[in-house]
């Protein structure tokens, strides 16, 4: 209801009209004002307001070791857009949004050096180190990088940023940020970073972990490095990343194929720079002792250090994903950068605890697919190896990755890249419990054709002869555990014939 009183006076200039508007709030939502944002420059799904103050914090101190240095302690609404740094060697970097730990990692690292190596020259659109290579030259000392991150930090309600010294050694930094009104509400995405390193890897056919992030987002960028200790093959044929998203909720997977091209390569690196792929680092010589076994003479004794900024294209999430690279036995070093929604996480879900996997067997056609390899009258828990005719298949055991069974780590081509067999059944079995007997529904996410079974009795068999995805299943549970059996297999089709992998939950 509005109400509009006019009350007149006469001054000097003549009569004067003024309005008052009475607006009663019963039964009347006055929607706040919006906010005009632009798209960050480099991270365009971050939203941030046109209207703010403008502020710096500078320091230069020299730190104990153990000691801390506070870079940033300020009050929001506002955004980190700039943190420049001197000296980031030994010093562990920790970021803290909305009372939130986002970031706890070595300084260097997050500022793009891997490996622990001397600082090199990182020019992309997120990071920027510069050094002086004319001061250590000419001069026999000094030329540290002034190392910048360009990735903004929003912050709804505080922001601080803390250094922390390993050893004694000066520091200079100076961080840039943006101040909002009082009231406003920023973007709900939080910058994260997640820093994995392992010394050696897994031999080849293994994996390593990039990511694993509950909640929803976006991945912003990815940087690898590594140190090849073994020299019988061309570092780049590992199988790339695997991407496994949305397992509760919505299931898409995205496949890797060798490390170069998912880093924007093609037959190796090459020591070039774009604001959104390049290569900083990288050393290569014909290893000497090449295999005598195979004669080969092209294997390269190789580091590399490569980055993939996903500001045009990037991945995003709604309840969870999954990264795991291929590894091969070299040192590796991964960092991962992503945004998460604040107060999100994946949603609980009924899914096996663990699976047993066997196989792996011969199928081409549907009639092949349709026969079951297994014994008549298998039940219960696997054997360490079943003996299926006259061989023996081992028994593999794994737990689901956010509802997710990927059986590339098994079955994968021994010679080059490890690509998943093609051709080739496997089955796996796992238990669910019920709180009741009755109609449920199981979903599943594939590739491919894919059977099952429940509590023994056979349900279905879908061929699914396009692009990955899901079907719901009717099915009838019995209160206490339900074993729940899957068949599936893997073609060499396009887009998903490197991918042989399920996502499974009972709704």
């Amino acid at each position: 209801m509005l109400n509009v009183e006019i009350a007149r006076s006469s001054g000097p200039g003549g009569t004067i009209i003024t309005a008052i508007l009475v607006i009663l709030l019963s039964g009347c939502k006055v929607k706040p004002a919006e906010v005009q944002v632009y798209s960050d420059p480099v991270m365009p799904l971050i939203q941030l307001p046109v209207d703010f103050k403008s502020f710096r914090q500078n320091t230069n101190n020299v730190l104990e070791p153990g000691g801390y240095y506070n870079l940033l302690d300020a009050k929001g609404p506002g955004c980190v857009r700039s943190i420049w740094f001197l000296y980031a060697e030994h010093k562990r970097i920790v970021i803290r949004a909305d009372g939130v730990t986002q970031v706890d990692m070595p300084a260097d690292v997050f500022f793009g050096t891997l490996l622990g190596k001397e600082p090199y020259l990182l020019n992309s659109a997120a990071l920027v180190s510069m050094p002086n290579d004319m001061v250590k030259k000419d001069f026999g000392g000094g030329g540290e990088p002034g190392y910048t991150c360009y990735l903004p930090i929003p912050f709804q309600d505080s922001c601080s940023i803390r250094i922390y010294e390993l050893e004694k050694k000066g520091m200079s930094a100076m961080v840039n940020w943006h101040k909002y009104a009082d009231g406003t509400r920023i973007t709900p995405y939080r910058l994260y970073v997640t820093h994995n390193i392992m010394n050696p890897a897994p031999a080849r056919g293994g994996t390593m972990v990039m990511a694993d992030v509950s909640g929803s987002g976006f991945i912003a960028g990815i940087m690898q490095g590594i140190i090849q200790l073994k020299f019988d093959d061309l570092m780049y044929h590992h199988g790339g990343i695997t991407w496994l998203i949305d397992g509760e909720t919505d299931p898409n997977a995205i496949r890797g194929f060798n490390m170069e091209d998912d880093y924007g390569f093609t037959w190796g690196f090459h020591s070039h720079q774009t604001p959104w792929f390049g290569v900083p680092y990288h050393t290569y010589k014909r290893f000497e002792g090449s295999d005598p076994k195979d004669g080969s003479i092209f294997a390269l004794q190789q580091e590399a250090i490569v980055y993939r900024w996903l500001g045009p294209d990037p991945v995003s999430f709604s309840s969870s994903i999954s990264m795991r690279v291929g590894t091969r036995p070299d040192h590796t070093e991964t960092v991962i950068w992503y945004y998460k929604k604040t107060g999100t996480t994946a949603p609980e879900v009924l899914t096996p605890k663990k699976w047993q996997i066997t196989g792996t067997f011969p199928c081409k056609t549907k009639e092949e697919f349709d026969k079951t390899d297994l014994p008549a009258g298998l039940s219960g828990s696997w054997p360490d190896t079943l003996k299926i005719g006259t061989k023996n298949y081992a028994v593999h055991e794994l737990q689901p990755d956010h509802t997710w069974v990927n059986f590339h780590r098994f079955y994968f081509t021994h010679t080059y890249t490890p690509f998943a067999l093609t051709d080739q059944a496997v089955y796996a079995r796992g238990t669910v419990e019920s709180k009741r007997s009755g109609n449920a529904s199981i979903r599943i996410a594939f590739d491919d054709w894919i059977s099952l079974w429940v509590n023994g009795e056979k349900v279905t068999t879908l061929y699914h002869e396009h692009d990955f995805g899901f079907q719901n299943i009717p099915v009838r549970l019995k209160k206490g555990a339900n074993e729940i059996l899957i068949k599936s297999i893997n073609f060499n089709k396009i887009p998903n014939n490197h991918l042989w992998a399920f996502s499974l939950i009972v709704n």
